[in-house]
């Protein structure tokens, strides 16, 4: 379906559609290692528990605070019956690239069961495949280490 410039397709999510993501998904993840957890070198999915808005400024100060360079770009919201999603997206230079990296961020809640996803882009100089990606993992170590400090705090309250 063609759409016009600016617009977006929206319907509604029925709550039975959200149901894989709180359980199977999140039950995969559970037992994986932080390396096993950053796939591909710039993805990190984590499934924690702990408060969704204290994760969400958590983060958000970790991040924007981890490097001189680091803006907050844009963020979007949504409610969905008890179900949280917010959505993050930071740019930072990249000295070992000389071009800027892009965070996505994503956290899903339900309650006090969350689901982390962290992806960065951007950092490869490569035409037809990726090279020199250390800018992109350099920048999602911030989240990575931040998430890691959050469940072990959170663990210990």
């Amino acid at each position: 379906m063609a759409m016009a410039p600016g617009r977006c397709l929206r319907r509604r999510v029925e709550e039975k559609e959200l149901e894989p993501l709180r359980t199977g998904y999140h039950s995969l993840l559970e037992n994986l290692t932080v390396e096993e957890r950053m796939i591909h070198m710039a993805k990190y999915e984590r499934s924690l528990q702990g408060d969704f808005d204290e994760l969400l400024n958590w983060l958000h100060k970790d991040i924007t605070g981890g490097s001189i360079s680091v803006s907050y770009e844009d963020g979007s919201a949504a409610t969905m019956g008890q179900v949280r999603l917010a959505v993050r997206v930071y740019e930072r230079y990249s000295m070992a690239g000389g071009n800027r990296v892009s965070l996505n961020m994503t956290l899903m809640g339900d309650g006090d069961q969350l689901f982390l996803s962290a992806i960065t882009s951007g950092g490869s100089q490569a035409v037809f495949f990726k090279i020199n990606t250390l800018g992109e993992e350099t920048f999602l170590d911030l989240c990575v280490n931040s998430a890691e400090r959050f469940i072990s705090y959170w663990n210990h309250q």
